[in-house]
């Protein structure tokens, strides 16, 4: 089994760089804008390679109006970060620390 450590996201949304610890239980509380979904919707894109627009800020439902690009260029009405030139190129990323919690025994010689 797989135990996630850290989430790293870099120019993702609302956050510049910033590294997510994680432990044994978490809870992802915080206000209203405060960038809960985000995170969801980065880990769903890492975990799953959905990057379907109506899976992104479920929260939101049928409100939402988030794309991956809205996420790599920090496009959302909330955003003072928001890119004047949308089609410039843009450097974004989300990544997991996962390390395995199972036991990896020895290799058996053929009998």
């Amino acid at each position: 089994m797989k135990k996630l450590k850290k989430i790293l996201l870099i120019n993702w949304l609302y956050f510049s760089k910033e590294i997510i610890e994680v432990g044994d239980i978490n809870f992802l509380t915080g206000k209203n804008g405060a960038g809960k979904s985000t995170v969801i919707d980065a880990l769903q894109i890492v975990l799953l390679g959905e990057t379907n627009a109506r899976n992104f800020n479920q929260a939101a439902n049928e409100k939402s109006q988030r794309t991956l690009d809205g996420y790599l260029r920090a496009d959302t009405s909330l955003s003072t970060m928001l890119a004047e030139d949308t089609n410039s190129a843009v450097s974004s990323s989300a990544a997991m620390d996962c390390f395995s919690t199972a036991r990896i025994l020895p290799e058996r010689p053929d009998r």
